[in-house]
């Protein structure tokens, strides 16, 4: 019996958190977006670094530092299951959802991996989010 093996969408496009393209502004990494509007990275790194400059901007620009915070902006309700998403986040990440988290602390490599396994299916490497982690200042 043969199965076949379908790769996710953040799979393919090494984009393991599902980031939209925009038209203002092109990551480093970013090597087109899918038919679909979502980034097309060259690397599983370059899009793992994407997302913590999504974070570090939803930190800085917009106050969210929560968990709680973090997924209702990432995965609104009017999309998804955002309450399932929030606690299953927190609880991989071993903290409150409400508790106060920083996009450069070691839990939020935790959220991230987390974040990934939910969104794509990719169960992504510690050394690769610790090194995308590392690129973002």
């Amino acid at each position: 019996m043969k199965t076949s093996f379908k790769p996710t969408r953040g799979f393919r496009n090494c984009n393991p958190l599902n980031i939209r393209n925009s038209n203002s502004y092109k990551w480093e990494g970013q090597i087109g977006r899918d038919s679909e509007n979502f980034c097309v990275f060259k690397s599983m790194l370059y899009g793992v670094r994407a997302a913590f400059g999504l974070l570090r901007s939803y930190n800085h620009r917009h106050k969210i530092d929560t968990i709680r915070g973090i997924i209702t902006r990432w995965a609104p309700p009017s999309e998804n299951n955002t309450e399932s998403y929030i606690q299953h986040v927190a609880a991989a990440a071993g903290m409150s959802p409400d508790e106060r988290i920083h996009y450069r602390s070691p839990q939020m490599r935790l959220v991230v991996k987390e974040m990934a396994r939910i969104e794509s299916n990719v169960t992504l490497e510690d050394a690769t989010i610790h090194a995308a982690q590392s690129m973002i200042l």
